[in-house]
């Protein structure tokens, strides 16, 4: 299997958002776009957060893991989402 890249899980991270109608940036003009999930990196491992206020609070919607675990992760998401429609 392939090594996952940042660009991988950011480009899932797109669709993830495009699929649930949430905002594709974090940031808008100092406002935190409440919906938009994004990577948080710490130590190595990558998390996903979902923007829940217009300050920039967070919700951990998948905790620390590796690349790889957070790409298959990502991937489900995103089907799951589509299987819905």
């Amino acid at each position: 299997m392939a090594r996952t890249t940042e660009k991988d899980l950011n480009y899932l991270i797109g669709i993830l958002n495009n699929a649930l109608g949430a905002p594709s940036q974090t940031w808008v003009n100092g406002k935190a776009q409440i919906g938009n999930y994004h990577l948080y990196r710490t130590q190595g491992l990558w998390s996903v957060h979902v923007v829940m206020n217009t300050s920039g609070g967070v919700h951990t919607a998948r905790s620390a893991t590796s690349p790889r675990e957070l790409r298959t992760w990502l991937e489900g998401a995103v089907w799951g989402i589509n299987a819905r429609s």
